[in-house]
């Protein structure tokens, strides 16, 4: 694997099909090394290749028309990139890239020289697999394949982990949907569930999954293998630095003629082509898995008939045989020849999500052996759009959570739709998602939304991911209060933090810009009563996938603030959840004067209410309590004052346990105004 020189900004430099192109970064990612050596990249080049040069060092590639480096990550999000381009022919150069903000940062030098290219690209929050594309008006074409990386380095990994985990919480939740629905007629009692299940899958998926098999032997993965052999001269076909090296310790091999050195053996360069990739092993295994299954479910099958008034469907065994038919004609291609055993059999590499075939077969194979045909938007996403996956995991997590806690009152009908097609997972940034349940020890209702829309504000539109909205029982009569959390997906993590970061033993955590964006929606979002603005919601979290153990989380800052001002980062990843679990089941099951205590007052406000509550405890007429009444949030209007009836109303219970409670809040003993 290519390490970067130190001290060089230069990533790449190459000379192909007339084209030379260069590109530098502006500054070091600012990322430990320790960090990005536990990451792989790869550069590939398309083009007639004469000189290639990544991160400094030298490829020894030339005359080739396809090269492959592995190297760390070079690219970033959010960083800049200077790509300078020429065309050796002094023809008119063009670029061209998916992104048109890409597309139009490079541009010619000036009209006088059509033949240089030149820009700064930034590929913002854009992740994964780039092509930069230069071509002249000759027809000569070079393609420059990069991948992006964000500053949380190990993406692929966490993409894996989330589709699994969504995966798994489906499944949970329709596999009785699927067995009610498979039918093979007046066998199903013979026989287990699991078999009769992959059946129906597979024969509902099988020409789907045939023909990615299809399209996989039309373009197999392969790799070049090189190795180094000794030849006789005149078999010597290309050579490399090892070559020389060779040479050098076998003198006895090179003669003079002429004055001109030969040789007669030396290290020549072999390169073959093999299909032995973890790919192609992930294919055959899969192959001889779904041959096994099918043969084992005829075998059960058939073996169901054996009373004299059942008989099999032939039409059933016919499908069976057709199936193991065509995979076992896939399997005698040449290419499976030499493509040995898969030693990892949960090994899944980037290709599945990309290459044509292989992605939709491993897919299919999947949804087969877990025995459920997932569909909607959720599920057809790719490796760079890991953050708004991760946004709509970390709703369903929360609902998961939630659903084995408290009674699952409604799910909305609009995130896990069944029918016989299967499932759907709408889940999207387009559109609601409610889902309410009931905590049987107090009888509050509560709901988690996902996408909740705007809310109000007199400043800016505030509009978060997620809320938590709490109805709690208050007051003796059990009036109903709302209490509002925000939890708002960040696919973002501070690596290394710098000397702004709050956090003293500069430990990862979340972005400082999102823990300000909680303080916004918490401070932001009011609503009105009267001419009082009274703020909504009592806390907000960022909810971020960080990358150590959980527990070491704790000790941060930004988990500690959690208890003093309501605001701050929860750890929230497969396998990490457990401090958000417990802050849910707190704010659950606290009480509303609990809820209430942990409200973050204006500076002097308690000097204030000391005020109001020694003035509320002078007051020994119906005059005095209703001009109080009038002080403390204008909660009376002369209007009502000069109506009997409202005034007996108001000094009737509904208007004691007001006050009651208003004292309790403002840290006075109810007892003693009732003495």
């Amino acid at each position: 694997m290519i390490l970067p020189l130190s001290g060089s900004n230069q990533i790449i430099d190459v000379v192909a099909s007339d084209i030379r192109v260069t590109v530098k970064r502006r500054k070091e990612p600012s990322l430990s090394s320790d960090t990005l050596s536990q990451q792989q990249s790869k550069i590939e080049i398309w083009g007639k290749i004469e000189k290639l040069n990544i991160a400094g060092n030298e490829c020894g590639v030339s005359g080739e028309n396809y090269a492959l480096e592995e190297t760390e990550p070079l690219f970033f999000e959010q960083s800049d990139y200077i790509v300078s381009a020429k065309s050796l022919k002094n023809k008119p150069l063009y670029f061209e890239h998916a992104y048109k903000h890409i597309r139009e940062a490079i541009t010619t030098v000036d009209d006088d020289e059509p033949n240089r290219l030149t820009g700064v690209i930034n590929f913002g929050n854009d992740v994964g697999y780039s092509n930069l594309i230069f071509y002249d008006s000759l027809g000569n074409r070079l393609l420059i394949e990069i991948e992006v990386f964000p500053s949380k380095l190990s993406y692929k990994d966490d993409y894996e982990l989330i589709r699994n985990d969504i995966n798994e919480m489906v499944e949970g939740a329709v596999i009785d949907f699927i067995n009610s629905t498979y039918s093979l007629g007046t066998t199903c009692e013979s026989r287990t569930n699991v078999p009769a299940i992959f059946f129906t899958l597979i024969n509902q998926l099988f020409d789907k999954y045939y023909r990615a098999t299809k399209v996989i032997m039309q373009s197999p993965t392969h790799k070049l293998l090189k190795k180094h052999i000794v030849v006789p001269s005149h078999k010597l076909k290309q050579t490399d630095s090892k070559t020389i090296l060779w040479l050098e310790k076998h003198p006895e091999q090179i003669s003079c003629n002429n004055g001109k050195k030969m040789f007669n053996r030396a290290l020549g360069v072999q390169k073959t082509i093999t299909y032995d990739t973890t790919e192609n092993q992930l294919v055959k295994f899969m192959f001889i898995n779904t041959v096994k299954q099918l043969l084992k479910f005829k075998r059960m099958y058939l073996a169901s008939f054996k009373e004299p008034d059942k008989m099999a469907d032939s039409m059933v065994v016919e499908r069976i045989d057709d199936m193991v038919s065509k995979i076992s004609g896939q399997l005698k291609n040449p290419i499976f020849s030499d493509v040995s055993r898969l030693k990892d059999v949960n090994t899944m590499s980037l290709v599945f999500q990309m290459a044509p075939g292989y992605r939709e077969l491993y897919r299919y194979f999947e949804l087969i052996q877990k025995g459920i045909s997932f569909s909607g938007e959720i599920f057809s996403f790719s490796v760079k759009e890991t953050s708004t996956l991760y946004e709509y995991w970390c709703f369903i997590k929360l609902v998961d959570i939630m659903k084995r806690k408290y009674t699952l009152l409604d799910d909305g009908g609009n995130i896990i739709k069944t029918s016989r097609k299967g499932i759907t997972v709408t889940i999207s940034k387009d559109s609601k998602s409610r889902v309410r349940f009931l905590d049987t020890n107090t009888g509050d209702v509560f709901e988690l939304i996902y996408n909740p829309g705007e809310y109000p504000s007199d400043t800016v539109k505030q509009i978060p991911d997620t809320v938590l909205k709490l109805t709690k029982r208050v007051g003796v009569e059990g009036k109903k209060a709302e209490f509002q959390y925000v939890f708002d997906a960040k696919y973002k993590v501070e690596m290394n933090p710098d000397e702004h970061y709050p956090d003293n033993e500069k430990k990862p955590g979340p972005k400082v810009e999102d823990i300000n964006t909680m303080h916004r929606y918490r401070d932001a979002i009011v609503v009105k009563d009267g001419n009082i603005s009274e703020k909504l919601m009592f806390g907000a979290y960022v909810l971020f996938p960080y990358p150590n153990d959980e527990e070491e989380y704790r000790s941060h800052q930004f988990c500690k603030s959690i208890d003093t001002v309501n605001i701050g980062g929860l750890p929230f990843m497969p396998g990490k959840t457990k401090i958000a679990e417990e802050l849910l089941t707190k704010l659950v099951g606290e009480s509303d004067a609990s809820a209430y205590d942990k409200a973050i007052l204006p500076r002097g406000i308690e000097e204030k209410l000391e005020k109001y509550r020694d003035e509320f405890l002078e007051c020994k007429t119906p005059e005095a309590f209703l001009a109080w009444g009038r002080k403390w949030r204008e909660l009376i209007t002369d209007e009502e004052m000069a109506d009997e009836e409202m005034v007996d109303f108001i000094l009737g219970k509904e208007f004691e346990e007001h006050m009651l409670y208003i004292i309790h809040l403002i840290g006075t003993n109810p007892d003693m105004i009732i003495n």
